[in-house]
């Protein structure tokens, strides 16, 4: 045989094996000599370098067959000796290195070998630690020169995202590679990967792109664990709701040990089943970032034990670093016990005012408040501290008491079903009175029995000025109790944004005039408060305001009232009979931006004259989706017919609501990519630059919240329905209807969380509307050709107006033959 040629049959052999592996193709193909480490005699082999992998290809009698396979991220070091190169590998097999050796009498092509290893091998490792750099060692004279290194978009991440699938023998998703073309072009650090199709460099298998599971669960945080064992980017890291029971962390903690070059500041794994005998590893990875700050940890909703919390609490101790620079800590719905309430106390103790803890959340941990509240008055600096669902008894009460003293920052407090009676409420009342500090103040007290006795509750509110939020739901009160509470948060809380009073009508059936004398008490609070922007008077099932008194509140924001901003009387039952009062407030109020309708057991009816009145609407621009009184008109309709006629009819609301403007919904856990570190400089890998990067996956649930919304995610999003029924997904997926509504309540705002929220308000709708004045001086400052453009988009809003009040002839005409099928 000539082994000075490589023949067709060589060639279409090399190319079928490529095949094999996404992305590769072949840049170098020679005979040459070559053995394994563990051979003793070299024989020919086919030596080709492809894009990520080296093979060594071998002729027999009979056929050719693939001799060696190795990616270059198995290579860890390359040797020259005179006219041969060993290649050897990270692997060690039964105590042997595992690896090549090339040997070859023209040197020009085991130069060209180093040169196409070093440079796909510099490409593709980009930011990795030092210790899983490649290392050569050969003369410089031997070495060719390589050509100027070009670092590719977010920092490479579509090189080093391509050669991580085929490390996997993944095929790399097209989807995911524009999502982030499209983050990076928008200046976008957060780099949310869950918002389409294609994760397979993180768990290894095809995903799904319909229904609503998105991605493979297994032993995902593992395989993000295997990531940031050479990741030196990323700094933000959020999986959540993964219901996978096998989730551990053993692999995310030996990451943190193994790669101390990592720059992981928030680590965001709420909401998932976490094994609980790994537990210890990924504490001992807490123990280990010493080399720069963890700034926010959220394990929140993990089950975690009293051991696993004790086993935390114990790394942070031995980390005195932790204390200097952890903002946020979330360990809701974990068990703490005596056990884990006294490793809290004695890092609590340990820290003292070291510490720059801002934001804890502990609601239902069952803890011992008894050991933990004296140590809470080390954290005056904190801003929002969660403890609801822990029963709190005398003493729990005076170490509450004893910190609200202390604080100088506090902006936050929920003490919700905390068994707190009017006197604990009282005194917790007077204190923050008392508080020169606390300033503006969101209040928690839902689902607690302090109207026992009016006269103290209503007094409590009294000391209140300084609420910004206040959240009374779920407390049983009577309506005339509620016209002396609402007098005297009318009087005394002068600056309150946001008034949540659901199910608070204990005796909402009452035939007399009190809740009369309430509605008219709530429309003067509203027309001297001005500062009010949110009111939530919704229900429960049993617990509501009847049509009789909900319709002069509508009647009145209706004509009067200009200020409010967000109205909410879902689970009030109202019934068809209160939709036309609500058509009349959209077509008449300029103020309202969201409204809240579910489970009023509305019909389609209704429906259809919501779309109606939101013709003229231009204001309006988001309505929660009502699944709840979707599914039940859904189950009332009887033909294929009849249930597209609804699925337009609530697409046609969402495109009104879509062409009225934006809106968001902040989360009050969103933690911003932190852009500096505090002891170590910016540093470059695989998802993102020195501004940092983030890595988010998540699992949306099958059905949505009551917070749902109508409007749609971003285009990138998969192709999934957020208000899934059971009995659509089995029956009505042959229906050819239009894209349905779904959830747009996790989109997160950096400038609300940076601006402590109400500043993002003011900002969002001041931007929202604009004066003439202002809007004629924004058009002074365009261009011709920019301001050509922005006179054709006016005009083709214009033309849209004009459509959908066309279609809208349609619905009425669809809804007539509805109704003289006798259909409600």
């Amino acid at each position: 045989m000539n082994y000075e040629i490589v023949i067709e049959e060589h060639q279409k052999f090399i190319d079928e094996n490529l095949k094999n592996f996404y992305g590769e193709h072949k840049h170098f193909v020679e005979w040459m000599d070559s053995r394994s480490l563990t051979s003793k005699r070299f024989k020919k082999r086919l030596i080709v370098v492809g894009e990520y992998r080296i093979l060594s290809v071998k002729k027999g009698k009979v056929s050719i067959s693939l001799n060696k396979n190795i990616h270059f991220y198995d290579i860890a070091d390359i040797i020259v000796v005179e006219d041969t190169i060993e290649i050897r590998q990270k692997q060690i097999l039964k105590g042997d290195q595992v690896g090549i050796l090339i040997k070859s009498k023209q040197k020009e092509s085991l130069q060209m070998i180093l040169k196409l290893l070093r440079e796909r091998i510099r490409n593709i490792t980009h930011g990795f630690p030092s210790t899983n750099q490649l290392r050569i060692n050969a003369n410089e004279s031997y070495l060719l020169p390589i050509g100027e290194k070009v670092i590719g978009i977010a920092d490479n991440f579509i090189e080093s995202y391509k050669a991580q699938s085929s490390y996997r023998n993944s095929e790399p998703s097209s989807e995911v590679i524009r999502l982030v073309e499209k983050y990076v072009q928008d200046c976008c650090r957060e780099f949310d990967l869950s918002k389409c199709p294609g994760l397979e460099v993180i768990n290894g298998n095809s995903c799904s792109s319909g229904g609503s599971s998105g991605v493979n669960q297994r032993g995902i945080i593992e395989k993000v664990g295997d990531l940031l064992s050479t990741n030196c980017c990323i700094r933000k890291l959020s999986i959540f709701n993964c219901k996978d029971e096998d989730q551990s962390l053993q692999t995310i903690g030996s990451s943190l040990i193994g790669n101390q070059l990592n720059l992981l500041q928030v680590i965001d794994l709420h909401s998932n089943h976490i094994n609980q005998s790994s537990f210890q590893t990924f504490a001992d990875g807490i123990e280990t970032m010493t080399h720069h700050s963890l700034r926010y940890l959220n394990l929140s909703d993990c089950n975690l034990s009293s051991r696993s919390i004790e086993i935390l609490f114990n790394s942070f101790s031995k980390n005195s670093k932790i204390s200097t620079t952890l903002e946020y800590l979330n360990l809701s719905n974990s068990k703490f016990d005596d056990v884990g309430s006294n490793s809290f106390t004695s890092w609590l103790t340990k820290i003292k005012e070291e510490n720059v803890l801002k934001f804890l959340y502990l609601t239902n941990c069952n803890l011992n408040l008894i050991m933990i509240g004296v140590q809470l008055r080390n954290l005056p600096m904190l801003r929002v501290l969660d403890i609801s669902n822990n029963r709190l008894e005398r003493t729990e009460i005076e170490e509450l008491i004893a910190f609200i003293k202390n604080s100088r920052a506090l902006e936050s407090l929920n003490i919700s079903n905390c068994s707190l009676n009017h006197d604990y409420f009282l005194y917790i009342c007077n204190t923050l009175n008392k508080n020169e500090y606390i300033k503006h103040l969101d209040l928690n007290i839902s689902h607690n029995q302090i109207s026992k006795s009016p006269s103290i509750f209503v007094s409590a509110l009294e000391f209140l000025t300084m609420v910004n939020s206040l959240n009374l739901s779920h407390i049983p009160i009577t309506f005339k109790t509620l016209v002396r509470v609402i007098d005297s948060i009318r009087i005394y809380c002068k600056n309150i944004r946001e008034l949540i009073l659901d199910a608070c009508f204990s005796h909402s059936n009452d035939k007399s005039h009190d809740g009369i004398d309430f509605i008219n008490e709530l429309k003067q609070f509203l027309r001297e408060r001005e500062s009010l922007k949110s009111l939530s008077i919704g229900g429960d099932s049993s617990n509501f305001l009847s049509p009789k008194l909900v319709i002069p509140l509508i009647e009145y924001l209706t004509n009067e009232n200009g200020t409010l901003e967000q109205l909410s009387i879902q689970y009030s039952h109202l019934g068809d009979i209160v939709m036309p009062y609500i058509a009349n407030l959209l077509e008449g109020n300029t103020s309202l931006r969201s409204l809240s309708l579910d489970r009023n057991s509305f019909s389609i009816n209704s429906y259809q004259s919501l779309l109606l009145s939101l013709q003229n609407n231009h204001t309006l621009l988001n309505i929660p989706f009502p699944s709840y009184d979707f599914e039940k008109i859904l189950t009332t309709l009887s033909t294929p017919q009849k249930k597209a006629l609804l699925f337009n009819l609530l697409y046609r609301i969402q495109s009104i609501l879509e062409e009225n403007g934006g809106w968001r919904i902040p989360d009050p856990h969103f933690y911003p990519v932190p852009s500096s570190l505090t002891s170590v400089s910016g540093g470059s890998g695989l998802l993102g630059s020195n501004s940092g990067s983030n890595l988010q996956l998540q699992q949306r649930p099958s059905s949505p919240s009551n917070g749902s919304s109508f409007r749609s995610k971003s285009p990138t999003a998969p192709a999934t329905t957020s208000y899934t029924s059971s009995a659509y997904s089995q029956n009505y997926d042959h229906l050819h209807l239009p894209p349905p509504p779904v959830d747009n309540s996790n989109n997160n705002n950096n400038y609300y969380y940076e601006n402590g929220g109400s500043e993002g308000d003011d900002y969002y709708y001041n931007n929202q509307q604009q004066s003439p004045q202002q809007r004629y001086q924004n058009r002074a400052t365009l261009s011709p050709t920019n301001r050509n453009q922005q006179q054709q988009q006016q005009q083709q809003q214009y033309q849209n107006r004009n459509q959908r009040i066309e279609l809208t002839d349609s619905f009425v005409e669809a809804v007539d033959h509805l109704n003289d099928e006798n259909l409600d």
